[in-house]
């Protein structure tokens, strides 16, 4: 026999902003913690009730969507990756409401354990961060859980530098290899390696002795955003009538820096 529904529990409907909410559950038990949960919500500004049929993964699917436009491409290819790889299939599944701090802590723990970097995590914790950030401004959760979770601490590394003897062999022994130039841009320029990669002839300005680097990532032509190499570098695509060559300017760099 089902016994009596106590005072206060069972069947609850809460008000808000003249509407009408019911809440129900298999127990008084469990009305009375949604009924607890929504008077939270109440108090943190919430009035709509949240979906929990929406799931993480689903949720991140449609904030990539949104978020496209509004970042650096090259950041959203980052989060693409980091949610495709490593976040929906650890949680994407779990309802965007039920998602629990230690949920997140085991995920991080999962890529550690399976080689990650430190920091690689760390930008991975940023991500969901973000994401669950702009869930939160939507009223779709109740607050961010990332802030209850550490990400690991990235460990300190000492930045070795060439001396300039040093610098100057390195440029001697490249100034007869076909990649030379890549050599004297890695010294001379503070660009990353894949930067240097990508730059092309395009990107030389031999009238003023420059160099652009153009990033295309992933392939989306739309995306380049042409910023200067720098000024250190410029000697190596330094032009004239007897050195119109790669190995040529590496050469005249060479003598430039050894001098």
């Amino acid at each position: 026999m089902k016994g009596r529904r106590g005072k206060g529990e069972g069947s609850i409907r809460l008000r808000s902003d003249g509407n009408s909410r019911s809440i129900m559950g298999k127990s008084r038990a469990e009305v009375a913690k949604k009924l607890a949960e929504a008077l939270r919500d109440l108090d943190r500004g919430v009035s709509a009730p949240k979906d929990g049929r929406l799931t993480v993964g689903a949720f991140l699917d449609n904030w990539l969507v949104t978020k496209k436009p509004e970042v650096e491409h090259s950041y959203w290819v980052r989060c693409e990756a980091y949610i495709r790889l490593y976040v929906k299939p650890a949680i994407g599944r779990v309802p965007l409401v039920k998602l629990n701090a230690k949920q997140l802590s085991t995920l991080y723990a999962e890529r550690v354990a399976a080689g990650a970097a430190a920091n690689t995590v760390r930008h991975l914790h940023a991500t969901i961060h973000t994401a669950l950030e702009d869930a939160l401004r939507l009223d779709l959760i109740a607050r961010n859980v990332a802030d209850l979770v550490r990400p690991p601490k990235a460990p300190h590394l000492d930045m070795k530098t060439y001396t300039p003897e040093q610098a100057s062999q390195l440029l001697e022994a490249a100034s007869g290899d076909r990649l030379g130039a890549l050599y004297v841009l890695m010294l001379t320029s503070a660009c990353r390696l894949g930067e240097l990669l990508g730059l092309r002839w395009t990107a030389l300005d031999s009238r003023r002795s420059r160099a652009w680097r153009d990033a295309h990532y992933g392939g989306d032509e739309r995306c380049a955003r042409p910023s200067l190499v720098g000024q250190a570098e410029d000697a190596a695509f330094a032009s004239d009538d007897s050195t119109d060559t790669p190995s040529g300017r590496v050469a005249e760099a060479s003598q430039d820096q050894a001098g």
